[in-house]
C-alpha cells in the first residue's frame, strides 16, 4: 500500500520536475521474476524514475548506510533492501549480505521484481563505471536453487538526463532486451565463477548499449543537445546525445579560435533563452494554436502568481547549494516538493481563515493547483505564444532565438560534414 502511494507520488512529481520523460526500446518486463539493472548517474532520481515507469512493484537494493534505527522502517516499507558494501565498513558484512541474497532469492521465487544499480556508486557522469557481480550471483543462485526452471531474466536500462539536476529538463529511459539467466546453465554447472563473469559482461554490454558515454566536454555536450532539442531534432535524449558524441569527436579537429567562437554563440543562445524564461530542451516552434494559447493564458497568469513565491524561495535556496551533478537533481526534487507542500498548505489555511468556509477554501485551492499545473505542463507553450506577440525592431524574441539556433545548427552540421569528407 505504501509503495503504491509512493509510486503515484513519483508519477505526479515526475510530471512536474521533468519537461518530458521518454521510455523507448524493449517493453518493460512486467511479469515474472526479473532483476532490473541500470546505470546510476543520480542518487535518488534513478530509482524514483524506475518506480514510476514500471507498473509492477519493485524491490530496490540500496547501500546499508541509509538504514538507521529511524529510517529503516520507512525504507523497508518503500521496498528498499540494504546491501552491505565493502567501502561502508561494519561488522558481519558477509553474513548480512548472505541474508540479503536469501531475501532476494525468495522474492524472485515469488515472481517479484528486483531493481539495482550494479555500478555500486553514483558519480553524476556520462559514462559507465565497472559493473559489480552482485546481480549475476543473485540471479544464478536463484536459478540454481530451482534447477534453472525459475525463468529469471535481467533487463538492462539506460538512463539519460538531458541536463543533470536541471528543473524542467528531459530524461530518457532506454530498455534493453532481457537477458535469460537460464542461457548460462551449462556454463554455471561447469564453471560457476566463469558463468558469473560471463553474465556480468552481458549485463555491462546491455547497459552500455542503452546509454551514450561522453568522457570529455560533458557540459558542452549538454549545451549542444539543448540547442538541437529546441528544433526537436531527435525524438529523445539518447538519440540526441549519440549525435552530439559524434559532433564532439569532430569538434576536436576544429581550429581553437573557431571553436571558441562557436562556444560563445552557444552561451549567447542559452543566456537569451533563460532570460525569456523558456524551458530547457523544449522546441521553439509553437505547438499550440492561437485559440488554445488564448484559452490557457488566463489560467497560466493566475498560476504564475500562485507558484512564483515558492519558485523565488527555491531559487534563493539553491543559489547557496552545491551544484554537484550527482545530487543536485535529488535535492531540487525533494526540497521543491517540501516547499510547495508547505506553500499550498499555508495558502489553504489563509483561504480558510478569510472565508470561514471549508468548501470555498477547498474549491479555491483546487483552482490554484490546477492553474499551477498549467504553468508546469503548458507554461513553455504559453510563453512562446506571448513572446511571439512582442516584436521589438520587427522581430519577436522567439524569432531571434530561432535564427540564432538555426545558424548554430547549420555551422555544427557543416563542420561535421567537412570532417566526414576529410576522413
Amino acid at each position: 500500500m505504501f509503495y503504491r502511494f509512493l509510486r503515484s507520488l513519483a508519477l505526479f512529481l515526475r510530471g512536474h520536475f521533468f519537461s518530458r520523460c521518454s521510455v523507448i526500446g524493449e517493453p518493460p518486463c512486467e511479469d515474472g521474476p526479473v532483476i532490473v539493472v541500470a546505470n546510476h548517474p543520480n542518487y535518488f532520481l534513478d530509482p524514483f524514475l524506475l518506480a514510476s515507469v514500471f507498473r509492477r512493484e519493485l524491490f530496490f537494493l540500496a547501500k546499508s548506510t541509509l538504514f538507521t534505527s529511524i529510517t529503516s522502517p520507512l525504507l523497508r516499507a518503500a521496498h528498499l533492501l540494504p546491501v552491505y558494501r565493502m567501502q561502508d565498513g561494519g561488522e558481519n558484512r558477509a553474513e548480512k549480505n548472505r541474508q540479503v541474497f536469501a531475501s532476494v532469492i525468495e522474492k524472485l521465487e515469488a515472481r517479484t521484481g528486483i531493481a539495482l544499480f550494479p555500478e555500486g556508486i553514483s558519480a553524476g557522469e556520462r559514462k559507465l563505471h565497472p559493473i559489480k557481480t552482485g546481480a549475476s550471483r543473485m540471479a544464478l543462485e536463484a536459478e540454481a536453487q530451482n534447477e534453472f526452471s525459475l525463468g529469471v531474466c535481467i533487463q538492462p536500462i539506460g538512463i539519460t538526463y538531458a541536463r543533470f539536476g536541471q528543473f524542467r529538463s528531459s530524461v530518457t529511459l532506454s530498455f534493453g532486451r532481457p537477458i535469460s539467466v537460464a542461457d548460462f546453465r551449462e556454463e554455471y554447472h561447469s564453471n560457476q565463477r566463469g558463468a558469473v563473469q560471463a553474465l556480468t559482461f552481458s549485463i555491462e554490454q546491455g547497459i552500455r548499449e542503452q546509454i551514450v558515454e561522453v568522457d570529455e566536454d560533458r557540459l558542452l555536450a549538454e549545451d549542444i543537445a539543448e540547442i538541437y532539442a529546441t528544433k526537436d531534432i531527435g525524438n529523445h535524449d539518447l538519440e540526441r546525445f549519440k549525435e552530439i558524441a559524434l559532433h564532439l569527436r569532430k569538434a576536436r579537429e576544429i581550429p581553437t579560435s573557431e571553436r571558441i567562437r562557436i562556444e560563445r554563440r552557444i552561451d549567447q543562445f542559452l543566456r537569451l533563452r533563460a532570460q525569456w524564461g523558456l524551458d530547457f530542451d523544449q522546441p521553439l516552434e509553437p505547438p499550440l494554436s492561437q485559440f488554445q494559447a488564448l484559452c490557457l493564458t488566463g489560467p497560466y497568469l493566475l498560476g504564475l502568481l500562485v507558484v512564483e513565491p515558492p519558485y523565488w524561495l527555491l531559487r534563493y535556496i539553491f543559489r547557496f547549494q552545491n551544484n554537484e551533478a550527482v545530487a543536485a537533481g535529488t535535492r531540487k526534487l525533494f526540497i521543491g516538493a517540501g516547499v510547495f507542500g508547505l506553500w499550498f498548505g499555508t495558502l489553504f489555511s489563509f483561504l480558510l481563515f478569510l472565508s470561514k468556509s471549508l468548501t470555498l477554501s477547498s474549491s479555491l485551492l483546487l483552482v490554484f493547483i490546477l492553474c499551477s499545473i498549467v504553468v508546469s505542463w503548458h507554461g513553455h507553450r504559453v510563453r512562446l505564444f506571448l513572446l511571439g506577440l512582442l516584436r521589438p525592431g520587427g522581430a519577436s524574441p522567439v524569432e531571434m532565438l530561432r535564427i540564432l539556433r538555426d545558424e548554430l545548427i547549420n555551422d555544427l552540421e557543416c563542420y561535421r560534414s567537412s570532417s566526414l569528407d576529410n576522413s
